[in-house]
């Protein structure tokens, strides 16, 4: 597993906005060295159903291009291979 460093207002941002409205947010945010990721927020519930924090996910974007590059979906060869 690689460490993400992102900028700290950022998340700060997303989770003010999931724990005052309750409801799961995402958006795209670069890390300090230039790849983008993307955050996702939701609210955790506890066993109780009571809010008790946040979850954050960062999924990175640039290695999900990198690694859908190199293959090419199999409708797109259908497609172009038609006469």
């Amino acid at each position: 597993m690689t460490e993400k460093r992102i900028h700290t207002a950022q998340a700060l941002i997303e989770i003010r906005r999931v724990t005052e409205t309750l409801n799961m947010r995402e958006r795209k945010v670069r890390d300090m060295e230039g790849r983008d990721s993307s955050l996702r927020v939701r609210p955790y519930r506890t066993a109780h159903n009571k809010i008790d924090g946040a979850v954050i996910t960062l999924v990175d974007l640039e290695g999900r291009k990198e690694s859908d590059a190199g293959k090419t979906p199999k409708r797109a060869k259908q497609i172009f291979s038609l006469k």
